[in-house]
């Protein structure tokens, strides 16, 4: 799963998500390194080793959650061959928009709830 250090705080008690590798792309890695020491499950990158990182490390062929982040999306979705999407059927007062072409992606959905 990759990143930003912004949604590593937004999880619960700010801590990474249990039974999986945690990426953080941060351009604070020394800061971080110190917070989260005791996690195993947790490594800290710059945003010019990630690409490096993952295909050299082989993690081509394996399914990586990115979540959070406009910039990690920007990064990262040339990169990807499935992206799961999650539409949200109301507005809100937000400062971000996700305004990527995923029309080359098939589209399938998984759940559809109207109060959604």
């Amino acid at each position: 799963m990759l990143l930003r250090c912004k949604t590593l705080f937004s999880l619960p008690n700010a801590i990474p998500l249990k039974e999986r590798l945690n990426i953080v792309i941060t351009r604070d890695k020394e800061k971080y390194l110190k917070l989260y020491e005791n996690y195993n499950n947790l490594l800290f990158v710059d945003e010019n080793e990630i690409v490096n990182f993952l295909f050299n490390n082989n993690y081509e062929n394996k399914t990586i959650f990115i979540i959070g982040g406009l910039q990690i999306y920007n990064l990262l979705l040339p990169y990807c061959s499935r992206i799961w999407l999650t539409k949200i059927k109301q507005n809100y007062d937000c400062d971000l928009i996700f305004d990527y072409d995923i029309s080359t992606f098939e589209s399938t959905i998984e759940y559809d709830n109207e109060e959604l």
